[in-house]
């Protein structure tokens, strides 16, 4: 599983996820399998292997790559507030929204392998997009507010990823931005 970082190797690895990224796109509620992704990219079982164990690490490899992309961007974005200045919390959810149904996919892949670990953090939508110190202090709320907002939050992103995003992404920033602004502390 240790390959090289060479230009055939980072090419290979970006056929494995983009197949893969490929058959979830074309069977969401299928599992993909090896096999599959082997012949969608062209390439043997050993080749696979030797870059990921198993699906759900390639499928949190995908993710973990995608993640530090829009954390990065989120941190350009987004700087917590000064005493006289406030974050825009329509832009924010927007953001968040817009960048979940653009990544319908691995979203999903996340909420099965959170379900499939019991891994109640990776279910935690809100601190991938910003660490519980920040949220806190875009916000001003006190940490158990804070624990109280982001589980309403969360619970409302993952129903919407789980019934495949259907709903426009603006109608649920809305949701998003109404539920917090009437929480937030005056």
């Amino acid at each position: 599983m240790n390959r090289p970082n060479n230009k055939i190797s980072i090419k290979t690895r970006e056929k494995i996820c983009s197949s893969f990224l490929s058959l979830k796109k074309e069977t969401p509620h299928e599992t993909v399998s090896v096999s599959d992704i082997c012949k969608s990219a062209s390439i043997n079982r050993s080749t696979f292997y030797s870059f990921f164990p198993d699906t759900r690490m390639l499928s949190r490899f995908l993710f973990n790559e995608k993640g530090r992309a829009l954390s990065e961007s989120f941190f350009n974005t987004y700087h917590a507030p000064s005493d006289d200045s406030s974050i825009d919390l329509s832009a924010f959810f927007l953001n968040i929204v817009t960048f979940i149904q653009a990544n319908q996919v691995l979203f999903s892949e996340l909420l099965i392998l959170s379900a499939e670990d019991s891994d109640e953090h990776s279910t935690d939508l809100i601190s991938f997009f910003i660490i519980e110190a920040d949220f806190r202090a875009f916000f001003r709320l006190t940490t158990s507010d804070s624990i109280f907002l982001k589980g309403g939050c969360n619970a409302l992103l993952c129903s919407w990823i789980k019934n495949g995003c259907k709903e426009e992404a603006v109608n649920i920033s809305r949701i998003l931005t109404h539920y917090l602004s009437n929480h937030l502390c005056p």
